[in-house]
């Protein structure tokens, strides 16, 4: 972009709205895709790879700024610095009293960290930018492998499409979704960790073994990994919390229902609810509850009328002419009394692809996110399936006890953890 070009500013989207006002230092609402390679990350090559991505992804390259109504993006020249990773996980992007970059890219030893502010992107834009520096990584790096093959992104997008709203796109007007009855709901409890670090616990396992596994208990992936994190918390409840339903808050992709190519947030979430009310509960039971639970949040009908909500805020007339002060008080609010009617966050990538001749240089992918609470990332590569486990407790019970009922369903599991700052 010539420095004489007027900056162009961009709304933020529906989905979007809810992270600047809501994030703190406990939550700072920055998730991270790392990408494994089997050699060295050469941090030069790197560095030129991003550059070439931002070319493809201008939209990135923006800074968070307050209106009198509303939060923007607005384009900028400022340019990422790759570094060595030395600060925790997940750690804070958006600061009010800076105007950064939305986005971090880290490299440690064989690995290539894309840290992003949920406000810029969803996982599955996120993971379409750390895709394309990947793409232009490998080929400059494996320059004489590469040298008569064109160098392929793996995302056919316009920079009008990425940019697309997808939210204005498919809004309609509907009748609000009925609510059910208040609740108790679980919680997580006990000694938190030091703010700013995450304890994380993370489990690599055979795909095809799990999936295999899944279709025995008539399940899909996702809902089938849910029941067993929702059967160890089960576990690890006392006597009498067990009255208290645990909620699972889980992300919806939504361009699996609508068609959209945005790198925008474009997602809505569901929540699949488990209460016990029989004295002994089995892992098939939870199953069940967890399958029936899934078929119903997840109906294109339920979906839609979900991904309406997102837009109900923007459209009113009155929220829209109040002054920004005042909404972030409301946004804050909202956040706090959602925050209390879940238990956990379920956040599943799905199987994820490079272009075929740069799968041989890649050996594994996986999602963090943070958080204030304990969540679950999944997501696949290959024949690999990664499981991630941030949390913001010290005791790791439940985590222990997950990966403990996949090993007693014959499912083997190389656990990988991260020191805990005392």
């Amino acid at each position: 972009m010539n420095r004489k070009d007027k900056s162009k500013w961009y709304e933020l989207d529906n989905a979007a709205k809810i992270f600047p006002p809501t994030s703190t230092r406990k939550d700072p609402r920055v998730f991270r895709f790392a990408c494994e390679l089997y050699e060295k990350v050469d941090p030069v090559i790197l560095e030129s790879a991003v550059t070439k991505t931002l070319k493809q992804f201008p939209e990135f390259q923006v800074v968070l700024k307050r209106g009198f109504f509303w939060y923007y993006l607005e384009s900028t020249h400022k340019r990422p610095i790759v570094k060595e990773e030395k600060i925790p996980p997940c750690s804070p992007i958006y600061r009010k009293s800076s105007r950064k970059l939305l986005f971090r890219i880290q490299y440690y030893d064989k690995r290539i960290n894309l840290e992003i502010y949920h406000a810029l992107a969803d996982g599955t834009g996120a993971l379409s930018f750390l895709k394309t520096i990947l793409s232009y990584y490998l080929s400059e790096k494996y320059k004489e492998e590469y040298q008569h093959e064109p160098i392929e992104v793996g995302y056919d997008a316009s920079s009008y499409e990425k940019m697309d709203d997808s939210f204005k796109k498919y809004y309609k007007k509907t009748r609000n979704i009925k609510h059910n009855k208040k609740e108790k709901v679980y919680h997580f409890k006990g000694e938190r960790v030091k703010k700013g670090y995450l304890n994380i616990v993370e489990g690599q396992m055979d795909v095809d073994k799990v999936l295999a596994l899944a279709h025995q208990h008539h399940s899909t992936l996702t809902s089938f990994i849910t029941a067993v994190y929702v059967y160890s918390i089960y576990k690890n409840m006392q006597e009498t919390e067990k009255e208290q339903t645990v909620s699972i808050m889980l992300p919806v992709n939504l361009r699996k229902f609508f068609h959209s190519a945005s790198a925008r947030n474009f997602f809505c979430t569901v929540d699949i609810k488990s209460t016990f009310k029989k004295k002994k509960i089995e892992l098939d039971d939870i199953i069940k509850m967890v399958n029936k639970s899934f078929e119903k949040e997840l109906s294109p009908k339920n979906v839609e009328a979900k991904m309406n909500e997102y837009s109900h805020l923007e459209r009113n007339f009155v929220a829209r002419l109040t002054p920004l002060f005042l909404k972030n008080w409301v946004l804050k609010i909202a956040a706090y009394i959602t925050g209390k009617k879940s238990t956990t966050v379920v956040t599943n990538l799905g199987k994820i692809d490079v272009p075929v001749q740069y799968r041989h240089h890649v050996r594994l992918f996986d999602v963090l996110v943070s958080t204030g609470k304990t969540q679950m990332a999944l997501c696949s590569y290959q024949n690999m399936l990664v499981v991630s486990f941030t949390s913001a407790f010290v005791d790791t019970e439940v985590m222990k006890e997950f990966f403990r009922t996949l090993t007693t369903l014959g499912i083997p599991v190389t656990l990988v953890t991260n020191p805990r700052e005392e």
